[in-house]
């Protein structure tokens, strides 16, 4: 009876391993692709929103890849969270300390639903 109950609690840990492995590592490969049209898309809606055109104003930028990019938000109770469309935008260069605006789309509504931040920091000093 004990050999059972062993048994039946290392089949359970093998089960709970392998759906683990498979949300980790199989899972996201089978995220939805975006197409050339939808990142274009992304593109026109990222540079054409006002809040990034202000952020950008007159300094130089390059562009990043189109990805998909999680995104949770949360406002006092309520937390909704989800996979957007995300375009980098990297201002003053993508080699230069700066700061990089990350720009979520809803493509449904071809509108930018969020603007992150990412800050570009150079090497430390060396001693």
């Amino acid at each position: 009876m004990k050999k059972v109950r062993i048994l039946t609690l290392l089949v359970i840990c093998i089960a709970i391993l392998a759906i683990g492995l498979y949300i980790g590592y199989i899972g996201p490969r089978t995220t939805k692709q975006l197409t050339e049209e939808e990142k274009a898309a992304v593109v026109r809606i990222a540079l054409n929103d006002s809040r990034a055109r202000e952020e950008i104003g007159d300094k130089g930028y390059e562009l990043g890849d189109v990805d998909l990019c999680w995104l949770e938000q949360v406002y006092q109770e309520e937390t909704s969270s989800d996979m957007y469309p995300c375009l980098r935008i990297y201002i003053g260069g993508k080699e230069q300390i700066g700061v990089t605006l990350v720009v979520f789309v809803d493509l449904v509504e071809e509108r930018v639903i969020h603007i992150g931040y990412e800050y570009r920091r150079g090497q430390p000093p060396t001693p």
